[in-house]
């Protein structure tokens, strides 16, 4: 018996320990990923006002983790959303369907609600 308690004590002592270094090392993992350790950056996100030599008074540099990102235009956005994303016809009977159907239901459960209310 006594024999028995020492081999679990020593086993649950060495699971404790797993964890307990599982834990430890998930930790530092998270740190490295995040950017807290190794990079040669002060904060996660860093903006800096007009690189020199551009015209353009509203252009800043943005740097997230140590990768750069370019500044684009609104309006170059929008005409590319709507030329990926415009709606077509399909899509328009698609979405009159839906709805029709989705009134249909709506109907049938107010009016199975109103005989219900009248039985009970």
């Amino acid at each position: 018996m006594t024999r028995f308690i020492i081999w679990m004590l020593t086993l649950i002592s060495l699971f404790l320990f797993g964890v307990i270094f599982g834990i430890n090392q998930a930790s530092q993992g998270i740190l490295s990923i995040k950017g807290y350790e190794g990079g040669n950056w002060t904060e996660a996100v860093q903006v800096k006002d007009n690189v020199k030599g551009e015209t353009n008074d509203e252009s800043y540099v943005v740097e997230v983790m140590g990768k750069t990102f370019e500044q684009q235009s609104l309006k170059e956005k929008q005409s590319i959303y709507q030329t990926n994303y415009e709606e077509t016809t399909t899509q328009k009977i698609a979405g009159t369907f839906q709805k029709t159907i989705q009134w249909g239901y709506n109907q049938l459960v107010f009016i199975m609600h109103e005989v219900a209310g009248l039985l009970f």
